[in-house]
């Protein structure tokens, strides 16, 4: 008993040790944008899992909005989750958010939603070692118009309250990223009005 109580400590402590580096890659410092206000909760089911999410400044007009949920539960689901955090940075040499301007070298764009999770899940493959897959939704915000531009892959859709009115679900639809290797991804667009959430 005493060997099996030792090896469940042991384990535990990994475990909370893992859930603590998959926190502290959770946004710390969110934009500051005069006129929008960014602000996130998250509660996960169990100490580790595949939920994640971030805000980041992709460039000086535009910020992109994530949340992902990785199928399963435990250390295979946040390490996936953690794999994605990384092709979700806004590094643009190494990131899925971006994409190279061919006639300017070492130059890049923001890329749209919908390239962005096409490539995730060409690269992200469900197979018969990880059997894993995600949903997730990804938006760009622009700050000059306050367009928000989505898409939804195997994920309910946002939320948007309107000042003064009832919540309403945005559109979703798309699949479930790393199912289907040539799935497609339709965008949607939102615009925000002042008061907007």
């Amino acid at each position: 008993n005493e060997q099996l109580e030792a090896a469940n400590r042991s384990v535990r402590q990994d475990l909370e040790a893992a859930a603590t580096v998959q926190r502290s890659l959770l946004p710390a410092v969110l934009p500051e944008i005069p006129g929008i206000r960014f602000a996130w909760e998250f509660f996960p089911c169990q100490e580790l899992a595949g939920d994640f999410l971030n805000v980041l400044p992709l460039d000086d007009h535009h910020v992109g909005l994530y949340i992902l949920d990785v199928s399963g539960h435990g250390v295979a689901a946040a390490l996936l989750s953690v794999t994605l955090s990384h092709f979700l940075s806004p590094v643009a040499d190494r990131s899925f958010l971006y994409r190279a301007v061919p006639e300017s070298p070492g130059t890049y764009r923001v890329a749209p939603p919908s390239e962005v999770v096409a490539r995730l899940n060409q690269h992200f493959r469900s197979g018969p070692q990880t059997m894993q897959y995600f949903t997730m939704v990804y938006g760009v915000l622009d700050l000059e118009t306050r367009d928000l531009c989505y898409v939804t892959a195997g994920h309910p859709g946002p939320v948007q309250v309107r000042r003064g009115t009832a919540p309403i679900v945005l559109e979703s639809g798309g699949l479930p990223v790393g199912l289907i290797p040539r799935a497609s991804y339709d965008e949607r667009a939102v615009r925000l009005e002042p008061g907007d959430r």
